[in-house]
């Protein structure tokens, strides 16, 4: 395999993550958005939206950071034109 031939499917790779990421990154957001209009109330309610939330910051720091890591690496590759 050449350096030119793994770069340019490091570039698919990179793609492709970046199009998982788009694709997740508001996996949580109708939960969100339901326990924003009151869909559920009280205490217990209030801990799950707060649990959601955290969760969706979580899931949208990780999916950053997979891309930011692909594309990290992809800029140390050999056959980079």
């Amino acid at each position: 395999m050449t350096d030119d031939y793994a770069y340019r499917e490091a570039q698919r790779t990179v793609a492709r993550i970046q199009r998982l990421s788009d694709d997740c990154w508001h996996a949580l957001q109708a939960s969100c958005s339901a326990m924003d209009d009151d869909a559920w109330v009280g205490p217990v309610a209030r801990r799950f939206h707060d649990t959601v939330r955290a969760d969706q910051r979580e899931l949208q720091t990780q999916l950053a950071k997979a891309v930011q890591d692909a594309k990290a690496k992809l800029e140390t590759m050999p056959g980079k034109p």
